[in-house]
C-alpha cells in the first residue's frame, strides 16, 4: 500500500488552547481569530489566526493558519500571508489525498483505518523593528508507534517581506559561522550521550540556510528529528546571545531579494506517487523555467514508462495494475552562496522480488546557470580522483572491519566474497555526486560496485580532507 513519504521530523509540537469552528464531512470551516496573539512583546504588525478543523473517516484536521494584518503596504502583506499560507495549504492537501487513497485500500482489504491526523499551530518569536521571526508546526499521524513533527522557522523583513537567512543579521567580517558552530558544540558537550556519534561533525558546518528563530536577544539555531539526535530527544535548540559576536546582530536587516526556495508538486494516481520539485526565486527566470521543465519532464516520462509497462503485465498476465507502483520523491541537498543541488529518488516496482531505485542529482551554479560536474569544483590539473578514491577506499575498509566484527559476535565465519563495495575500483569522469554542507558526496547505482542489499552506495567526503584540490570557490561549501 502506497504510503505519503512523511515529512523531515524536527521538533515536538506543543498545542495551545484555541477554539475552533466545526466541520463534519469537509473543509468548510474556518474561522478567524481577531485575538492579537503578540501582546507579550513590542509588535510591528498583528497576527491572527485563521482556524480549519474537521474530521471525516479518512482524516482529523485541526489547522491554525497565522495572518498578518495592519501593515500599511498591502502588497507586502499578501506577499507574506501567501508565503505562510501556501505551504500549510499543501501540507493539508497532500495528507487528504493520500487519506482518501488509504482509507479505500483498507475497505478494498475489509480493514478499519483511523483517520489521519493534520495538526498546524504557530508560535511567534519575535514581532518588532522590522523582523517577524515566526515557526510553525507542521504534524501528521498515519499510524505506527508515533506521528511525524516538523517545524519551519521564518524569520521575515516586514519591509520587503522576503525571508532573511542567517548572513542577513551579520555585518561584514564577522565569523559569525564559526561562533555559532563553537558554541553549539560547548553546549553539546555538557550531554555527549545524547547525540549521535558524528553530531560534532555536523555542527561544525553551519549554513547560511541553517534553521533559526530570533527570541530576546539570542539566535536559537534548531535542529530536529535524527539530525544530531535520536526521535525522543525531540528538536535540539541552542540559545546564541547577540553578545557572542563581537560586532553584534542586525536589529534592522535588509533582504532585497527573495530566498531560492525548492517546492513539490504533487500527482497521484491509482499507480504513481510523484513529488516534483519545483524552483521558486531564482533571478534567472529562463534558468528557473529549464531547470522546472527539465524535472517535470523526466519523472512524467518515468511515470508514463511504468503505467505502460503496468497495462502490458495487466494485458498479458491479468496483473492488477495496483501491484505496479512510480514513486519519485526530492532532496534538497545544498542551497547556499549561489549554488544548488537537488537529488530527485525514483523508485518502481513491476513486479518479482523487489522494486528498483535510482537517484538522479543536478548540481547547479545559480550565478552562471551551468550545471556541475564533480570536476568543475577542483583545480585544474589537480589529482582529484586519486584524492576522492583514497577516502572511498579508506570508508570501505571500515565498512569491511565492521562487517567481520558483526560475523564474528554472530557467530558467522567472514569470507572476502561477502566485502562490501568489492566492485569499487575508481569513480569515473561522469561521477554521480551532489553537494551538502561540508561535504561532496559521491554515489554509485544500484548493483555497479555492490549487490542489491547495499542499495544505492554513498561515500561523504569532507571538503576539509581534500582541501588542497579544491577550487577557492568552494572551500566555503
Amino acid at each position: 500500500m502506497k504510503k505519503m513519504m512523511c515529512l523531515g521530523l524536527i521538533c515536538i509540537l506543543e498545542f495551545g488552547n484555541a477554539t475552533y469552528a466545526l466541520a463534519a464531512e469537509n473543509p468548510t470551516a474556518i474561522q478567524t481569530n481577531h485575538k492579537n496573539v503578540t501582546t507579550d512583546v513590542k509588535t510591528s504588525v498583528n497576527i491572527k489566526a485563521k482556524d480549519i478543523k474537521y474530521k471525516n473517516d479518512a482524516i482529523d484536521v485541526d489547522i491554525k493558519i497565522p495572518v498578518v494584518d495592519g501593515m500599511q503596504d498591502k502588497s507586502v502583506q499578501n506577499k507574506i500571508n501567501n508565503m505562510l499560507e501556501e505551504d500549510i495549504t499543501e501540507f493539508k492537501q497532500n495528507l487528504e489525498e493520500t487519506s482518501k487513497l488509504d482509507l479505500k485500500d483498507f475497505k478494498e482489504q475489509g480493514w478499519e483505518m483511523s483517520p489521519y491526523v493534520a495538526k498546524i499551530d504557530y508560535k511567534i518569536h519575535s514581532n518588532k523593528d522590522n523582523l517577524l521571526s515566526i515557526s510553525v508546526i507542521y504534524y501528521q499521524y498515519t499510524g505506527g508507534a508515533h506521528g511525524s513533527t516538523l517545524q519551519k522557522n521564518f524569520n521575515i523583513d516586514l519591509d520587503t517581506g522576503n525571508e532573511a537567512t542567517l548572513k542577513d543579521f551579520f555585518y561584514e567580517g564577522e565569523n559569525y559561522k564559526e561562533i555559532i558552530s563553537k558554541e553549539i558544540k560547548k553546549q553539546m558537550a555538557l550531554e555527549k550521550n545524547k547525540y549521535f556519534d558524528d553530531a560534532f561533525n555536523i555542527v561544525s558546518s553551519i549554513s547560511n540556510t541553517q534553521s533559526f528563530y530570533i527570541k530576546d536577544g539570542n539566535i536559537i539555531v534548531c535542529y530536529g528529528h535524527y539530525e544530531i539526535a535520536p526521535y525522543a530527544a525531540g528538536l535540539q535548540e541552542f540559545k546564541i546571545p547577540f553578545s557572542s559576536f563581537e560586532k553584534g546582530v542586525k536589529k534592522d536587516i535588509d533582504v532585497k531579494y527573495p530566498q531560492v526556495k525548492v517546492k513539490a508538486k504533487t500527482i497521484k494516481n491509482t499507480i504513481s506517487d510523484l513529488r516534483i520539485p519545483v524552483i521558486e526565486g531564482i533571478r534567472d527566470t529562463n534558468l528557473q523555467s529549464k531547470l522546472n521543465s527539465n524535472f517535470q519532464n523526466d519523472i512524467m516520462k518515468f511515470s508514463s514508462e511504468i503505467e505502460n509497462t503496468a497495462k502490458e503485465l495487466e494485458r498479458d498476465y491479468q496483473k492488477q495494475l495496483s501491484e505496479t507502483e512510480a514513486n519519485t520523491d526530492f532532496h534538497v541537498n545544498y542551497n547556499d552562496n549561489d549554488l544548488l543541488s537537488i537529488s530527485v529518488n525514483y523508485y518502481d516496482y513491476t513486479g518479482g522480488a523487489h522494486g528498483n531505485s535510482q537517484k538522479k542529482t543536478t548540481n547547479i551554479d545559480l550565478n552562471t546557470g551551468k550545471e556541475l560536474a564533480l570536476k568543475d569544483l577542483f583545480k585544474d590539473e589537480s589529482k582529484y580522483k586519486d584524492a576522492i578514491n583514497k577516502e572511498i577506499k579508506k570508508q570501505i575498509q571500515v565498512a569491511e572491519e565492521e562487517m567481520k566484527k558483526d560475523m564474528e559476535q554472530e557467530g558467522m565465519i567472514y569470507k572476502d566474497e561477502y566485502a562490501p563495495y568489492k566492485d569499487f575500483k575508481s569513480i569515473s569522469d561522469t561521477q554521480s555526486f551532489y553537494i551538502e554542507n561540508g561535504n561532496i558526496v559521491v554515489y554509485f547505482p544500484l548493483y555497479e560496485i555492490g549487490s542489491y542489499a547495499d542499495g544505492i552506495p554513498e561515500f561523504k567526503i569532507p571538503i576539509s580532507q581534500i582541501k588542497d584540490n579544491v577550487k577557492t570557490e568552494f572551500l566555503g561549501l
